[in-house]
């Protein structure tokens, strides 16, 4: 079996699972063969890729750079409300479960 053909199996087995918030078909990365920053990761440090310190140095690495991002807005003359608005933006994101 050739690799499109187990891209295309793997696929299939995640058609109908969609991932809740974010509408996105479960596996839909994998299954093409792109390797997602959680993949990376758990490869790196020969974690599983279901393990909660995959999640929790993803989150970090989120972290410092909305932070470092938004470290850099507030030193431009971007307006207030704009800045505010990017601060929100970055706060949702980091919130998200998934």
């Amino acid at each position: 079996m050739s690799a499109t053909e187990k891209a295309k199996g793997k696929a299939e087995a995640a058609k109908g699972k969609v991932k809740k918030g974010t509408g996105k078909a479960v596996g839909n990365d994998a299954a093409r063969g792109k390797k997602s920053l959680p993949w990376v990761l758990a490869a790196e440090r020969a974690w599983t890729i279901d393990d909660a310190r995959v999640r929790g140095a993803i989150k970090n690495i989120a972290e410092h750079y909305a932070h470092h991002a938004l470290d850099r807005v507030r030193g431009t003359a971007i307006a207030d409300d704009a800045a505010t608005r990017l601060e929100a933006i970055a706060e949702y994101i980091l919130g998200r479960e998934e």
